[in-house]
């Protein structure tokens, strides 16, 4: 059930973007030589990024998918030329085989009450729960975090969660007895916000949220 709703997001993006780049070069506000080209690579960045939401974690093929789109979508608009693109898209491949093999995931438990998180071509999964709580710092970086909050205590009556995602996708579990709070930039991705309060939450968390080509996904 949750495949086919990612897979309808998906086919949705895509006929948005066709419509969009149909749109501006019959205007002649831009010009797509190869308009079959830009749909490919946007596609594969999309299927990348769904993939890496819907898994919760790092997945070196999904990563793949997103760093071929990316660099075939700027050989498409001139930005780089396509042998370039090759030049770089097999020393990456090399690369993250490389870091995928050096950092396995793996499920820790954090009681700090300030943490950053930091995901490059990589993944991070753990469970914090501090007693304590005041903020954390996730990054992800064509890599995934999947992280637990679940059992956090939040010190004053605010908690914060900052979150910056570059071609990744991050999981976030929150308690029930808070109010969530979300804000923040999404650019060509997105947040899902399934999370729910009890009517009796006093305390609030705020989580502040920068998304380019990545997810967001927020529940209990």
């Amino acid at each position: 059930m949750k495949g086919s709703f990612i897979l309808k997001k998906v086919f949705g993006f895509l006929v948005l973007i066709t419509g969009v780049l149909l749109l501006l070069d019959n205007l002649s506000i831009i010009s797509f030589d190869n308009l079959f080209g830009m749909l490919i690579s946007i596609g594969a960045v999309v299927i990348g990024i769904s993939g890496l939401v819907e898994k919760k974690r790092f997945d070196f093929i999904l990563t793949m998918f997103i760093v071929f789109g990316s660099l075939y979508f700027l050989s498409n608009i001139d930005v780089l030329e396509a042998n370039t693109v090759n030049d770089i898209f097999w020393p990456i491949i090399i690369i993250g085989i490389g870091v995928s093999l050096l950092f396995s995931v793996t499920t820790r438990v954090n009681n700090k009450s300030v943490t950053p998180y930091l995901a490059i071509f990589s993944g991070v999964e753990e469970k914090n729960e501090s007693t304590e709580y005041i903020s954390s710092d996730i990054t992800a970086i064509f890599g995934g975090a999947d992280i637990d909050y679940r059992k956090i205590k939040i010190k004053d009556n605010v908690g914060y969660i900052n979150i910056t995602t570059v071609f990744g996708g991050v999981t976030i579990f929150v308690p029930e007895d808070v109010k969530v709070t979300v804000k923040g930039l999404p650019i060509f991705g997105g947040t899902e916000n399934r999370a729910v309060s009890l009517d009796k939450a006093r305390k609030e968390l705020v989580i502040n949220y920068t998304v380019v080509f990545g997810g967001i996904e927020i529940k209990n």
